[in-house]
């Protein structure tokens, strides 16, 4: 399974009736624009913390 289909199953069954709708859309958003450029398509087994590191790296200078 990759990020993003993780990300779709956890938002959606997961977390979805236990936050809030405008917290949904910020999650998203920040997969959207941040994530999923950079590990999306990559297999969740295949994620390491230098991977989210990245992104991490990533946003710090889309701010």
């Amino acid at each position: 399974m990759t990020v993003a289909a993780w990300f779709g199953y956890w938002i959606e069954n997961i977390k979805g009736d236990s936050i809030r709708p405008n917290t949904i859309r910020n999650y998203k958003e920040r997969f959207e624009h941040n994530i999923k450029k950079c590990i999306g398509n990559m297999m969740l087994s295949e994620a390491k913390p230098m991977h989210c590191q990245n992104v991490l790296n990533q946003m710090k200078f889309s701010l």
